[in-house]
């Protein structure tokens, strides 16, 4: 039957539906496909059946399911309201958004990337999600002659009923004119799992969530911040990723004596209040807890003259630590192994990330510096892994102090990093763009963030992570320079709820989601049916996924012949959602067997 229908669906229509008497006309378009203001959608990338100009949708138990209408009016038009209806009491949920552009600059050809122009973004939802009943992007108006993408999100409960349900969403102007548009979702026998075997870090800097969301920047931890912040958590965890603000704020306070390395104090007290929910699970709506855990570091623990606690040691000159400095580090990585054990905290995967992209090159000693770090986390405890951004082929010397290899795309090397990986050692990668892992920057395609679990199963990657989520400009809504001309908007996946006036619509508390998050999410969900397709995943991934990341170790990685040249991947979402369908008929097979 699941054959019957695949093979029924037809992926043509007019060139746009248009109502008749109207000024309106839409679009229904894939996810992964980023849409322009002024483009017209050609017609083979419809989501509409070409019979019944319904909606074709399908999904597991447990999956969020999300699909793009592209409205366009001839006349300046106000769109008042928006609502789901579904045929008949159903568990499905559906939520709007309302997709914002920014404009990208040209950049040089040796990045990977779209032409200058608009690209769409920041995700405002209609209705405030920290606020029952209060709108936030409704009522918007539509510009004559140009798209407003709105995206939707549909969650299938894990419960849900097998099988087609049929609905409609309907919109409406402020002159009465009405767009319906049919839907027909099948849900599949299956349940996607809660637990993804894929870990996604993505942290934030304090300082610049506390500037954009208006909070009290003295501490993290004060009662009128929280609500804010913990809203972050729950996003990046609905969305299937863990985030943590993580620049060196986020641990217990303690007193050290530095010249001992003695700990004198320490209080778990304000900790414990405010990520005991996280670490436990409570705070989230499927009350798991996050997959992993930083509990130190960020970057330079106690190893840089000005940074506190200072135990005299300095990461560019000495080749070891010093005794107080060793400590204080195995007594603080017992003490995390104590507490979080006391308090049944045992499902996060503890790390440290001590020292970010180390120059080995400009200190030689900083290798076997970083080498002694990880040789003393273990010290103090068995179960806290040390983190360094950089693969085993930089130095000899860090073999047998590091447990995590992150590296970016460029420097993965693949048959390095499966030979730690058989001592049992793990392996990430973190951004980069084409051709090694698709890019995270604005200008880039709507599948690059897709791509990443994807590469991670081609591969066999352990982990993925995204150097930031809040690296906002002042003026993040209008303006997408953030830091480098090169990399437009890099390393944004949230945006700031109270920066919302900036585009006219009323702040809320708590963050607004992307286009980008939205992606990563989608490629996270596709790692949970390469989980339940078992070994004959493979095949399928390596349809879509021919070669990525470095797997042939070319040195410096910009002399690598692919280099500027696009992703050795398929480009077409089309053909990522045919994939997709392939790994349901697996799953499904399984389960009938």
């Amino acid at each position: 039957m699941l054959k019957i229908f695949l093979t029924g669906i037809i992926w043509l229509l007019m060139q746009s539906v248009v109502l008749s008497g109207t000024s309106l006309r839409y679009w229904v378009v894939n996810e992964s496909r980023k849409v322009h203001p002024g483009e017209k959608i050609k017609p083979e990338e419809w989501l509409f059946d070409a019979g019944t100009r319904t909606v074709l949708l399908f999904g597991a138990k447990n999956e969020t399911v999300s699909f793009q209408i592209i409205l366009r009016s001839k006349n300046r038009t106000k769109v008042a309201n928006a609502s789901f209806s579904w045929q008949k009491p159903s568990p499905l949920k559906g939520t709007f958004f309302w997709e914002g552009y920014l404009f990208a600059p040209e950049v040089p050809k040796k990045i990977v990337a779209g032409p200058k122009g608009e690209y769409p973004d920041p995700l405002v939802p209609f209705w405030d999600p920290y606020r029952k009943g209060r709108s936030v992007a409704l009522p918007f108006t539509l510009t004559p002659g140009r798209n407003q993408p709105i995206w939707v999100d549909i969650k299938i409960p894990a419960g849900c009923p097998a099988g087609i349900h049929k609905g409609f969403i309907r919109f409406e102007t402020d002159t009465k004119e009405t767009i319906k548009i049919y839907l027909r979702l099948q849900v599949w026998n299956f349940v996607l799992p809660d637990k993804i075997n894929l870990t996604a870090w993505v942290p934030l800097y304090w300082e610049r969530l506390a500037r954009a969301e208006r909070l009290n920047p003295k501490s993290l931890f004060l009662p009128q911040n929280w609500p804010v912040i913990l809203r972050y958590y729950q996003m990046a965890h609905d969305h299937d990723f863990v985030t943590q603000i993580a620049n060196g704020v986020d641990q217990p306070k303690i007193v050290w004596d530095e010249t001992t390395g003695k700990m004198k104090f320490i209080d778990w007290k304000t900790y414990d209040f405010y990520f005991g929910p996280i670490l436990s699970g409570v705070a989230f709506s499927d009350g798991n807890p996050p997959a992993l855990w930083k509990v130190g570091g960020w970057i330079y623990w106690g190893a840089r003259e000005g940074d506190r606690p200072y135990f005299g040691d300095d990461y560019r000159t000495s080749a070891v630590l010093s005794p107080a400095h060793r400590a204080a580090l195995r007594a603080y990585a017992g003490e995390i192994d104590r507490h979080f054990a006391e308090k049944g905290w045992r499902t996060p995967e503890r790390f440290m990330y001590m020292i970010d992209e180390p120059d080995l090159k400009s200190y030689p000693n900083l290798a076997s510096f970083i080498h002694d770090l990880g040789k003393t986390i273990h010290e103090g405890s068995s179960r806290i892994k040390h983190l360094v951004t950089a693969g085993p082929q930089a130095s000899p010397a860090l073999i047998g102090g590091v447990d995590i290899w992150a590296t970016t795309g460029g420097t993965y090397w693949v048959p390095e990093m499966k030979k730690r990986q058989a001592l049992g050692e793990k392996a990430w990668f973190y951004q980069d763009h084409e051709p090694f892992v698709g890019g995270n920057c604005l200008n880039q395609d709507g599948l690059s963030l897709r791509t990443w679990p994807w590469i991670a199963k081609r591969y066999g990657v352990n982990g993925i992570f995204l150097w930031v989520g809040d690296f906002w400009p002042k003026d993040v809504y209008q303006n997408a320079l953030n830091w480098n001309r090169l990399y437009i908007s890099n390393g944004i996946l949230f945006y700031p709820g109270h920066q919302l006036p900036q585009i006219n619509f009323p702040p809320i508390d708590g963050p607004v989601s992307s286009f980008r998050m939205k992606e990563l999410r989608r490629g996270m969900q596709d790692y949970a049916y390469f989980q339940l397709a078992g070994k004959n995943a493979g095949v399928v991934v390596k349809g879509i996924i021919h070669s990525a990341l470095n797997p042939e170790e070319a040195d410096p990685y910009w002399k690598d012949p692919r280099w500027a040249k696009p992703g050795n991947w398929s480009h077409n979402p089309k053909d990522w959602e045919f994939a997709r369908r392939k790994l349901a008929e697996i799953i499904l097979k399984k389960t009938i067997h």
